[in-house]
This record gives structure tokens, sequence and C-alpha cells, in this order.
């Protein structure tokens, strides 16, 4: 049961999530991750498209965590 408890409860639990939401959440935030990486791949074959989706995706990033975190 500590093993358990240890891989898929303790960090959720450290930030105040169930192990759902937690896995709800970091899911969301690959997501956007994934978004700006083919944004940022498109980038810098065509400099034109894009142009601040790297900017963007770490300011929605930051932006959902430190809200997530002032609950």
């Amino acid at each position: 049961m500590y093993i358990i408890d240890k891989v898929f409860l303790e960090h959720p639990r450290s930030v105040q999530m169930s192990y759902l939401q937690h896995m709800c959440f970091s899911c969301s935030i690959g997501c956007y991750f994934c978004l700006g990486s083919c944004q940022a791949c498109i980038h810098a074959c065509f400099p034109l498209f894009f142009e601040t989706s790297s900017q963007d995706c770490a300011h929605s990033i930051y932006t959902l965590i430190k809200d997530h975190r002032q609950k």
C-alpha cells in the first residue's frame, strides 16, 4: 500500500489535488506544451508564422499554474 501512495498519491496530495484532478491538470498543461512545440517548429521553418507563440505558450502555462496555486 505504501508503494501505491508514494507513486500515485503523494505528489498530488502535496499540491492539494486528488489523483484525478492532478492527472487532468497535468494533461491539460501537456497539451499546451504539445501545441506550443508544434507552433515553434513551424515558426522555425516559416518565421512569419506564430511569431509570439512560444512566449504566449509559456505565459499561458505560467498563468494556469499560478492561478491553480492561489486556490
